[in-house]
């Protein structure tokens, strides 16, 4: 089962769908729909034939849902049929329709933590060393969760151990500073649960992926973010593109933080299952 994600956007079509679990179910046979026909279709398989298997993977073990890819492509139709309230959705942050739900699949890639790791291993503004500590204190996300993860070998996380570095402050003048670790980065970009702006800003500012240089007049033809800061409000725009030698895995978080930056500019929470 991947990390599932949803920009928490009030809309028809989740309201048609009687929630937004419903919507992320139809959301997840659409997606295994699509990648079963294409491979019936590469095999000269009669749909009718096609049993699609869904592993759920978790901590307490290995699920398996064994559906007709019939009866899918049935609830997929009845998820097209709404797909014209998301046209002008400014939730469709992903693609075109139902463009605010998204996955990231297991297990994460060794790549993954090695471009986190080259991400967060900078001097840090005061202000996301005060945001890692508040965050952490709060107990929104157990790193632990993360190791346990990890100490299932690959299934989860490629990567055999958490990489560790100590960040320091940009200004350094009373050697301010954190030990930090892979499971905590993870831990607070994935097992968040529920993210709204303070988090958002907080996990965008870890990824360096905000720019503060916004046209003040106005005239900014990137889409913003404003959030009070320090009792003022801060304006920045989201400054994270896919590179053309970014590992698959890694376009894929970026935009797992593209969608967390829109869900936060729209004023809703990004909801993540690990």
């Amino acid at each position: 089962m991947p990390i599932e994600y949803i920009i928490s956007h009030d809309c028809p079509v989740k309201r048609a769908l009687e929630g937004e679990t419903a919507f992320i179910t139809a959301c997840t046979w659409r997606m295994l729909a699509k990648a079963a026909k294409r491979q019936a279709r590469d095999e000269d398989v009669n749909f009718g034939e096609v049993q699609v298997v869904h592993r759920f993977i978790t901590l307490d073990g290995l699920t398996e849902i064994s559906e007709p890819l019939t009866e899918l492509m049935r609830e997929t139709e009845k998820l097209e049929a709404l797909a014209y309230h998301c046209e002008d959705c400014p939730a469709c942050a992903l693609d075109e329709t139902f463009g605010c739900f998204g996955t990231l699949a297991y297990p994460l890639s060794g790549e993954v933590e090695d471009w986190l790791h080259f991400v967060v291993d900078r001097p840090w503004p005061r202000r996301l060393l005060r945001a890692w500590r508040n965050f952490f204190d709060a107990r929104q996300a157990d790193p632990a969760r993360i190791a346990q993860l990890r100490s299932r070998g690959e299934e989860f996380l490629e990567g055999k151990g958490a990489w560790g570095l100590h960040v320091r402050a940009e200004d350094d003048e009373d050697g301010d500073g954190l030990d930090i670790n892979a499971d905590e980065v993870l831990a607070a970009l994935f097992a968040g649960g529920e993210l709204g702006g303070v988090e958002a800003l907080f996990l965008l500012d870890l990824m360096d992926a905000l720019d503060d240089d916004v046209d003040e007049e106005g005239v900014e033809d990137r889409p913003v973010l404003e959030i009070e800061l320090d009792g003022e409000t801060a304006v920045f725009a989201l400054d994270l593109y896919p590179e053309s030698t970014d590992d698959p895995a890694i376009i894929d978080v970026k935009a797992y933080l593209a969608a967390l930056f829109y869900a936060a500019a729209l004023g809703v929470e990004l909801h993540v299952d690990l």
